[in-house]
């Protein structure tokens, strides 16, 4: 399947003819640039979140295109570039083209260095390779880039959920796809149905069918969220739909974690920026970053579920955003715990 291609801020109106048996690398590293090199992420990236995907105690970086075409390589010439929207539309931003291109016609069939002119020759080119879904797992000096599999790459993603979904100790991703408003003449995104990825702790994912994560959405979502709405230790979903109703899933199968509750203060009561570890029978859990939300106006729970494979007695490990540091052992038969920056530790929770 053909899709949009990516060329910095024409992202939307241009398509690609080189794109016919594209492959992508994977993974690949990217190495911190000087100064004077952009390097950054696409601006049709919608949303993005960080935790640690690998469990080494680092933060690792999800982020989802609103467009995971490729996009063509460095030396593509612009005559490989053609309108990807009619003129009618692109003329409403720059009202010059009607001046160079008479007809409809004649605007469709114009390779995009013939639109731009002697303009075009002082365009700034910034090359993408490839705008897929991804994680960048962090290692010294570096990100190692790793491609979401195909399904993430069907539809664009517009919310991401992180939880242990079926408490394992690893982190699990959920995304939230589809986008029906298209231009006229474009085929709407309609390809996702919700996507679970389970994670196989080391930063790469298996994409799990509705069948078996129990998880179907056709419209268009978008926030996602993670709340433990029935008090059961279990991690359940939240997803706001483009004009249809906001779907909740129960989660009934995983393995009950531990209920936790950060306060850092008046100023901060839900411990936002902290990281949380579960440590238990010899093993260090991943790195759980608190936070307000994963975009799209998304807001994460007060209240959130760190899995306890194995033994359920062990030990919380707290980070704080000023830098000190809390340890909480935790019982077997506790369910949950409220912990205070202050050293205030309780077992009651709201």
């Amino acid at each position: 399947m053909t899709s949009p291609a990516t060329l910095s801020n024409l992202a939307d109106d241009v398509r690609s003819q080189a794109l016919k048996s594209s492959q992508i690398p994977e993974p690949r590293t990217v190495q911190p640039q000087p100064p004077d090199v952009d390097c950054y992420l696409p601006d049709r990236s919608w949303v993005a979140c960080h935790t640690d995907l690998d469990g080494d105690g680092t933060e690792d970086i999800f982020t989802g295109f609103a467009d995971p075409s490729l996009a063509p390589s460095a030396d593509s010439p612009l005559s490989g570039f053609r309108p990807m929207h009619g003129l009618g539309i692109l003329a409403a931003s720059v009202p010059a083209l009607r001046q160079t291109h008479r007809s409809h016609r004649a605007f469709a069939n114009a390779t995009l260095g013939q639109i731009l002119g002697q303009e075009g020759a002082r365009i700034r080119r910034l090359p993408v390779c490839w705008t897929a879904s991804c994680v960048l797992l962090q290692r010294p000096g570096a990100w190692e880039v790793r491609r979401l599999p195909d399904l993430a790459q069907a539809s664009p993603v517009h919310g991401i959920a992180v939880a242990d979904w079926d408490g394992d100790g690893v982190e699990d991703l959920l995304l939230s796809q589809n986008d029906f408003g298209v231009n006229h003449g474009l085929a709407r995104d309609d390809a996702g149905l919700g996507l679970l990825l389970r994670g196989r702790g080391d930063g790469t994912f298996d994409s799990l069918s509705p069948d078996v994560s129990g998880i179907r959405m056709e419209g268009e979502g978008r926030a996602a969220t993670v709340a433990d709405i029935d008090q059961d230790g279990r991690p359940d979903l939240v997803v706001t739909q483009r004009g249809s109703p906001t779907r909740v899933f129960r989660n009934l199968r995983a393995e009950p974690g531990l209920r936790v509750r950060l306060e850092s203060g008046a100023a901060n009561p839900l411990g936002a920026g902290a990281t949380v570890r579960w440590v238990a029978d010899g093993k260090t859990g991943p790195a759980r970053a608190w936070g307000y939300g994963a975009g799209q106006g998304a807001s994460d729970a007060a209240i959130r579920v760190m899995a306890r494979p194995g033994s359920k007695a062990g030990t919380l490990h707290v980070s704080w955003p000023d830098g000190s540091r809390s340890t909480i052992p935790v019982g077997a038969d506790v369910p949950g715990v409220w912990v205070r920056r202050d050293g205030q530790v309780s077992d009651r929770l709201p």
